[in-house]
């Protein structure tokens, strides 16, 4: 069975997006699990301060370095405000801003071409909907 691990990062709005989130995962089969044992671990990010900002890449760091084999999946203000911020950082296989996280509903992830930046090779973009085939 797969696992995941949603962390979110700032207000209220957040913490009810990463709660839909869990939710949606946990309807797709999913496990909810701690960040060193996730397959996926999606950061539901804030951008209201650099330090937020910088908070966000800490732990997309720390969460590459204790768990190198998971995907994580940026989402959320700072994913929708600076994408070529994270695209690059080792471990982040999707960003996807929140205006693509909202398109389609909380709990359903939709990604389409501009709204998503590919992450770097050998990982490749994934232009479809996440949840209905996004775990290989």
């Amino acid at each position: 069975m797969q696992r995941f691990h949603v962390h979110n990062f700032g207000c209220r709005a957040a913490q009810a997006d990463g709660a839909a989130l869990e939710t949606a995962l946990a309807a797709k089969g999913l496990e909810a699990s701690d960040s060193t044992q996730a397959d996926i671990v999606v950061l539901n990010t804030c951008t209201v301060t650099a330090t937020a900002d910088d908070d966000v890449r800490q732990k997309i760091r720390r969460v590459h370095r204790e768990n190198p084999d998971a995907r994580i999946l940026v989402t959320g203000c700072y994913a929708q405000r600076a994408p070529e911020d994270l695209v690059g950082l080792p471990g982040v296989r999707w960003v996807i801003g929140i205006a693509a996280l909202k398109c389609r509903g909380h709990s359903t992830l939709w990604v389409s071409a501009g709204l998503v930046l590919p992450a770097p090779a050998p990982v490749a973009w994934q232009p479809h909907l996440i949840f209905a085939g996004w775990l290989p």
